[in-house]
């Protein structure tokens, strides 16, 4: 072994860098997870608000926004979604155009 490594005060340095290089890292590694994770929900939200609103433009037909959005609400509700008034409205615009 070298003889620098020998010394307890380079062993402890040399410990403490890699264990913070290591927090580091797993912090890294946690907000990569969540964010990914983020994005796989708000895919999946997003999909299912636009399947809702499909079926409402089918049951409901032309016109009709507001028994349509009411109609897209409760249902969301009904998934345990709290769906914004604003996601439903870009899946319309979505779906009709």
């Amino acid at each position: 072994m070298s003889p620098i490594l020998e010394n307890p005060a380079v062993q402890n340095a040399v410990a403490s860098i890699i264990v913070i290089g290591l927090g580091v890292l797993g912090e890294y590694l946690r907000r990569l997870v969540a964010a990914k994770t983020a994005s796989i929900r708000d895919e999946r939200i997003r999909r299912i608000v636009e399947d809702l609103v499909a079926a409402a433009e089918k049951q409901f037909g032309e016109g009709a926004g507001a028994q349509k959005l009411e109609y897209v609400l409760a249902q969301a509700a009904a998934r345990k979604l709290n769906i914004p008034r604003e996601t439903v409205e870009a899946a319309v615009y979505h779906v009709t155009n």
